[in-house]
């Protein structure tokens, strides 16, 4: 019926009595406007939502974790992982006519490697990174300083997707970042400020990967990606069919809807970084080990995620979420719940509620650890209650993205808010090495602020280790030492929950499971 309603309403505006099949639309909403769609500068999943439709990568991943072609048809690593060589697929052109070829890549990485452009997320993916060497048109060495067994997930993300080399130096990196031309199977068409992103078909599209569930041009006609910031808002927008898909539904209407035969629900357990609070060993009071273990101790992940999501989401409990190799399965049993641990950790520390407010003092000072949030309200609000059982005063406020970037330069904050969207546990090296520690104008993810000589080794160890087994022994080894350290509290699993039309087949997620991809998606009757 909705095909139908399309066809007519089309026929009727253009004054014809009879016509074909109606140009498909598929909308989703979006819970907030994007600042950039330039898969080298981004770290925002929102983004890349939008980013992954426009860009491709030199490869993807199977079921099984097994690297297959996309942009590259195969590839040969240097046994010490010092260098990959690509061969392309013959005849990939970029949305404006540019042939993507290997100069195209090494534009790409050197421009991510500059530190004049910004690069927030893709700059860490692409490792040690020493140059790209071009063989000839469709070959091209990736060289790296230093062992780089990490390649593999790093060349499968949006954030590595080739670039166009004619756009980008016609119009610059601020005119590309809201204008992007990729080799995707959807093509850039409108961005209007905090309304909508309009996405069209890619007729050209001949090179997707073997894992897609068809070839050639995809099969809806054009893409939208509609700004709806209040989640109930987008509730009723998908209940009325104003929008075909959303995310970041509130858990109670995801439950109502799956119950819904109009509704389909999609669930993804994404890999990477778990939902997780990072302890700032800077300040005051969590620059104190016990106040760190004393909220270890006295947050119940299970019971605080079950009451908030219903189900849909499961706890957290190491650095690594479960699906990502190497994650450490003697997390979930290092801090068992226990309120009473954590209460005699805060009285040795000297840690005492003097004047019966239920917050203690030190000193003079309250236990009181301000926290800047820009989402997870819900989940924050319940840790907030828990900890004040303890007698620590969490202090939320909810912020602007430019906020937090500004309080986390700054160090003014003493808990953040991170998670991190990976299939592979270089991640780690992102939110634990040292040159990642945030200062003014320099915004990075090591919020927990340590430098450990002990914690960067380990993390160099990891990715020139001889075998899979010896790399997840090193890895775990950091998840432990972190954990009992607890410069981090993980919180919660991040599970994407994501409600579509259930006349709508081929949605699929990309690999990490948080990004649907649209390439497959169509109407069925």
């Amino acid at each position: 019926m909705r095909n139908l309603a399309v066809c007519l309403a089309v026929c009727f505006a253009i004054g014809v009595l009879s016509c074909g099949v109606a140009a498909e639309t598929m909308v989703w909403g979006e819970d907030r406007d994007m600042k950039t769609l330039d898969p080298r500068i981004t770290q925002s999943r929102h983004e890349l939502q939008v980013i992954r439709q426009i860009f491709d990568s030199l490869i993807t991943l199977d079921a099984e974790g097994n690297a297959v072609p996309w942009l590259a048809e195969s590839w040969d690593v240097a046994p010490d992982f010092t260098s990959v060589t690509f061969h392309l697929k013959p005849g990939i052109t970029f949305h404006d006519g540019t042939p993507c070829d290997a100069e195209a890549f090494k534009f790409t990485f050197d421009s991510i490697a500059d530190p004049e452009l910004g690069s927030q997320a893709a700059i860490d993916y692409l490792g040690p990174y020493e140059g790209t060497e071009v063989l000839d048109a469709l070959r091209f060495t990736v060289h790296y300083t230093r062992p780089y067994a990490a390649w593999k997930s790093a060349f499968c993300l949006s954030y590595l997707a080739p670039v166009s080399p004619t756009a980008i130096q016609e119009g610059g990196n601020a005119a590309f970042a809201a204008n992007p031309v990729g080799t995707g199977p959807f093509k850039f068409e409108e961005w209007i400020t905090r309304e909508s992103i309009t996405l069209v078909k890619n007729e050209a599209y001949a090179w997707a990967p073997e894992t897609a569930l068809h070839q050639g041009a995809p099969y809806i006609d054009e893409l939208v990606f509609k700004i709806i910031p209040e989640s109930l808002t987008r509730v009723g927008a998908l209940e009325t069919g104003e929008i075909d898909v959303a995310d970041l539904l509130p858990p109670l209407d995801v439950q109502d809807l799956s119950g819904n035969p109009d509704f389909t629900v999609m669930l993804g357990r994404v890999a990477g970084i778990p939902l997780t609070m990072y302890l700032n060993t800077s300040r005051p009071p969590t620059n104190d080990i016990n106040v760190r273990r004393a909220i270890m101790y006295g947050l119940d992940q299970a019971a605080i995620v079950e009451n908030v999501y219903f189900g849909y989401l499961g706890p957290a409990y190491s650095l690594l979420a479960p699906t990502t190799p190497c994650y450490w399965e003697g997390a979930a049993t290092y801090y068992e719940y226990s309120p009473e641990k954590a209460r005699a950790l805060l009285e040795s520390a000297g840690w005492v509620d003097s004047d019966g407010d239920g917050i203690r003092e030190k000193d003079g000072q309250p236990c009181a650890i301000f926290t800047p949030i820009g989402f997870k309200g819900d989940l924050m609000t319940a840790v907030q209650a828990e900890l004040r059982k303890i007698g620590i005063d969490m202090v939320i406020e909810n912020v602007t993205g430019s906020r937090e970037v500004d309080l986390v330069m700054n160090n003014e904050y003493e808990v953040t808010l991170v998670r991190w969207v990976a299939t592979d546990p270089v991640v780690l090296d992102i939110i634990l090495d040292s040159t990642n520690i945030s200062s003014p104008g320099y915004f990075k993810f090591n919020q927990h602020r340590v430098a450990s000589d002990l914690i960067d080794q380990l993390l160099a160890d990891a990715v020139v280790a001889d075998t899979p087994e010896a790399r997840c022994s090193v890895y775990e080894l950091i998840q432990r030492i972190v954990l009992d350290q607890a410069w981090l509290v993980p919180l919660q699993e991040t599970t994407q929950t994501v409600v579509h039309a259930a006349d709508i087949e081929g949605l699929r997620f990309e690999i990490g499971n948080y990004q649907v991809v649209f390439y497959d998606a169509r109407r069925v009757p």
